[in-house]
């Protein structure tokens, strides 16, 4: 079996990279949403689970998120 590497950019915009172990793109996926009852998008964990289980992946990189002082909490993690 091949070995495959997700690269995976958090958030409602965000994105799944699937990658060969040689580093060839194979598929780029835009992050499941879903909206939330005030309009927000959220990510829709049980859709980015099933992704991530159907690549297969044998190894998971995901962005390391943080704020910044001048960021407010949901602007920073939105």
């Amino acid at each position: 079996m091949a070995k495959v590497v997700l690269g995976i950019d958090p958030g409602a915009k965000g994105a799944i990279a699937i990658l060969s172990e040689t580093g060839e793109l194979i598929e780029v996926i835009d992050m499941p949403a879903s909206l939330e009852a005030n309009g927000r998008q959220t990510t829709n964990a049980p859709l980015l689970a099933s992704v991530i289980v159907k690549s297969q992946a044998n190894r998971i990189f995901c962005e390391f998120l943080a704020s910044r002082p001048s960021d407010g909490v949901m602007q920073a993690f939105s």
